[in-house]
């Protein structure tokens, strides 16, 4: 059964206030005010913590949630939360059936049915370590991996990036990697002092590491394989164009504050583009 959480809320941008680390004043709206025009369905995640989950009373939880939650709800708009898997809510965005779809990439093949907003975070990809090995390890290119004999972990069939991918055609390569087919065990195994990295998103595997209370002991290197930005993704079908530039605009002004940088960290953007 489809699990939907129905947000009527209205709020405008305030220094001063906050909601989950977003700074944000709540002034209530009757219900029958809408400033766009219709109640937008967004689609959220269970288990993609840090930025969408389900939490222990079955709501939607996570960074991405607080954000959207902010930026619709500073313009009046009305909204919905739906549980959904990720092929399914592709669907509905093609077919009109679901509204707004966050966490997207841009491709030419959805840019045929579906419109995108500025960025609102980025997707980077790079690895962790334990704390005080960054002196040991002054990464400047991947050749360095080699050069310091770093060994690393990463997920099984997980694409991280371009630089990673260029990587693993690299003779020698494989002498320095460890597969495994879940990110948990390679921190497992960093913890346990029998690799150096895990390659993957620093933001989920930090965050991973302080649900389960050992986030003290390790920190995100700033090396880099990559750095993609991330989107709302809107049905063409359902979503109009000079609506998608008006939460732009809410959106552009929200990650201006410390607040989002805040919320975001190493995720944060740093600058804006139009699509």
């Amino acid at each position: 059964m489809r699990i939907v959480w129905h947000i009527v809320l209205g709020a405008w941008l305030l220094v001063g206030a906050q909601i989950g680390g977003v700074a944000t004043a709540q002034t209530a709206y009757p219900a029958q005010a809408d400033s766009c025009g219709q109640t937008l369905t967004v689609r959220v995640a269970e288990t993609y913590f840090p930025f969408s989950v389900k939490n222990d009373n079955g709501d939607p939880s996570g960074t991405d949630i607080k954000f959207i939650r902010q930026i619709l709800s500073s313009m009046g708009c009305r909204f919905e939360f739906v549980f959904m898997p990720w092929k399914r809510a592709l669907h509905g965005i093609e077919n009109g059936e679901l509204d707004v779809l966050p966490s997207a990439s841009i491709t030419p093949e959805r840019e045929e049915f579906a419109r995108f907003s500025h960025p609102y975070r980025n997707e980077v990809s790079g690895m962790v370590i334990r704390k005080g090995d960054i002196g040991r390890f002054p990464l400047q290119t991947v050749d360095d991996i080699f050069l310091y004999n770093m060994k690393l972990v990463y997920v099984r069939g997980a694409y991280r990036g371009a630089l990673f991918a260029a990587f693993l055609e690299m003779p020698g390569a494989d002498e320095q990697l460890i597969e495994v087919s879940k990110a948990e065990h390679g921190l497992n195994l960093l913890l346990n002092g029998r690799i150096d990295g895990v390659v993957g998103s620093p933001a989920i595997t930090l965050a991973y590491a302080d649900q389960v209370g050992f986030a003290d002991q390790i920190m995100a290197h700033p090396f880099k394989f990559g750095v993609d930005p991330i989107h709302l993704m809107y049905s063409k079908k359902s979503v109009s164009k000079e609506l998608v530039g008006r939460i732009d605009v809410a959106l552009d002004a929200a990650v201006k504050t410390q607040a989002y940088k805040a919320l975001y960290g190493i995720d944060a953007v740093t600058g804006m583009s139009g699509n």
